[in-house]
Formats: C-alpha cells, sequence, structure tokens
C-alpha cells in the first residue's frame, strides 16, 4: 500500500515540474492556472503545453507589415513612380492632374488604364491636397494717403 501512495507521490511531482513557470514571470500573475485546467478565462482547457511557443510560431508566420499607402495628391512623382506598373512619365502626369478627389480619378482623367489603375489602387490613397500656390493676383498694397492739401496761398 505505501508504495501506492508514492507513485501517487511520484506522478504529482513529475505532473508540478512540469508545468510551465514562465507564464507566472510574464505577469501570469493571479487568475493564471499555471497550465492546467481555465487559463485566461477563455474557456478552453490547456492540456499542460506550453502555449508562449505556439504564440510565436503564430507570430512569424503572420503577414509582413504592409507598407504605407502613396498620396496621390502629395506624393512626389519618383514616389509615385515606386507604384507597379508605373513609370516616371505616368508619375508626372498624375502630379499634373491633381487633385483628386479619389483614387478613381486616375482612371476618368486618363491618366491610368483600367489595368494599370487595378494595379495600384490597393496601394494608394487620397489626402488633402497641399496649398496650391495661389494663381489668382495679390490684392494691391495699399497706397499711402494722399496728403492733406498745403496751405500753399501764401497771399497776404
Amino acid at each position: 500500500m505505501k508504495s501506492i501512495h508514492k507513485l501517487i507521490v511520484l506522478f504529482f511531482i513529475a505532473a508540478l515540474a512540469a508545468m510551465p513557470v514562465a507564464g507566472l514571470a510574464k505577469g501570469g500573475g493571479a487568475g493564471h492556472s499555471g497550465g492546467f485546467g481555465r487559463s485566461n478565462n477563455s474557456g478552453t482547457k490547456n492540456n499542460g503545453t506550453n502555449n508562449n511557443k505556439n504564440n510565436k510560431n503564430t507570430q512569424s508566420q503572420s503577414k509582413p507589415a504592409a507598407a504605407p499607402k502613396v498620396d496621390i495628391n502629395n506624393a512626389p512623382a519618383d514616389q509615385l513612380a515606386t507604384l507597379p506598373g508605373i513609370t516616371s512619365d505616368l508619375a508626372d502626369k498624375i502630379v499634373a492632374g491633381r487633385p483628386y478627389k479619389s483614387a478613381s480619378d486616375l482612371k476618368s482623367k486618363k491618366i491610368l488604364t483600367d489595368e494599370q489603375y487595378t494595379a495600384i489602387k490597393n496601394q494608394v490613397t487620397v489626402g488633402k491636397p497641399a496649398a496650391q500656390p495661389s494663381t489668382s493676383k495679390k490684392p494691391p498694397a495699399s497706397k499711402p494717403a494722399p496728403a492733406a492739401p498745403s496751405d500753399d496761398s501764401s497771399s497776404e
């Protein structure tokens, strides 16, 4: 009978030794069950495997961060030319056709073909146009007030 008790005690010691302790050091804190039973109130059973290792694999398999979108109203021509299918000549036409209200204006203004637009539509955005230099004339500078009539009448 004592040998059965020893086996049970050894079993529990082995089970405790197999429990991940890293979760406690990484903020598992109160409520963290240490690997058995429910963890983090997610409602799923943890079979004692180390989920941190599984999370690393999931993170490394995620998609790389998407490149920032190019603003067709404000990007310089050399940045526009980095888009697929956009040559430096097309980039110059895009710049000359500004401002745009939507990306589809590139098609409606006949700057890009349907195929070219389809290739870049998910990589561009339309920001508020930068302040364009005013083509209207500036108001004339204020003229100095006319001098008060001089009292040159020296008729005595």
